[in-house]
């Protein structure tokens, strides 16, 4: 099999006599995506600082062990949007992100957040409560939800579901920007130039409505150069 959707099912396959196994990591990655610049989204979503506390609070190595532990135990989660491990341009911008309960609190409290009587932190009157959609029947993502909600209200932040059929989700859902997050895979071959289109203020797949000038001018420059200078302008700066 070649890029098949990652699945336990797979891990059957390993320690049979009548099978040899040979696992690989591919290009295809999970993902928790942010709606930061639609009008629907839950408004603290828009505030780097509330999103860099979502980030802090989730403990993504337990995730990727739960999920994906059976068929490579050694597996950890990227570090990168741009790049993937094999090449040597990669650098894990996120592992700055990693679980921080201590920085989340820090972030929330510093920002004016006060814990409510159920755990929950309220920030200028907002409820710092938000909805996460995935593909309904889908258990490993079902997992996903059920780690990064127990880690969130850790945090005194609150995580919702919402489970849609696939056509529904990746439909007018997606596409208009009616949701806070979403947790759904992309697919890249390593070329920096994926990026344009998700990252890039008129990106054609910028679901999350994600903008800055600067990021677009270094996305357009990048996918300009054929030699070094994709990886250095597509590195450039720190991961918002």
């Amino acid at each position: 099999m070649v890029a098949p959707q990652v699945s336990s099912v797979l891990s059957r396959l390993q320690g049979r006599p009548d099978i040899v196994t040979d696992w690989a990591s591919g290009g295809a990655y999970e993902h928790l995506d942010f709606n930061v610049g639609g009008a629907a989204a839950m408004p603290l979503l828009h505030e780097a600082w509330f999103r860099r506390a979502v980030a802090h609070a989730i403990d993504r190595q337990a995730i990727v062990t739960a999920v994906f532990g059976s068929i490579d135990p050694e597996i950890t989660p990227l570090q990168s949007l741009r790049y993937l491990p094999p090449q040597w341009q990669y650098h894990p911008h996120f592992a700055a992100y990693g679980q921080d309960l201590a920085k989340a609190t820090a972030l929330m409290t510093s920002h004016g957040c006060a814990e409510g009587g159920d755990g929950i932190y309220s920030c200028g009157g907002q409820r710092a409560s938000f909805a996460l959609a995935y593909t309904a029947g889908n258990t490993r993502r079902q997992t996903e939800f059920i780690r990064m909600k127990e880690d969130l209200a850790v945090a005194g932040i609150e995580l919702t579901e919402v489970a849609l059929p696939a056509g529904e989700l990746y439909g007018q859902f997606m596409e208009t920007g009616a949701y806070d997050t979403i947790d759904f895979a992309w697919a890249t071959n390593g070329d920096p130039s994926f990026g344009s289109d998700l990252f890039a203020c008129t990106g054609m797949q910028n679901y999350g409505r994600y903008c800055s000038q600067e990021v677009s001018d270094l996305l357009a420059a990048a996918n300009r150069e054929f030699d070094h200078e994709p990886a250095r302008l597509s590195r450039t700066g720190p991961t918002r």
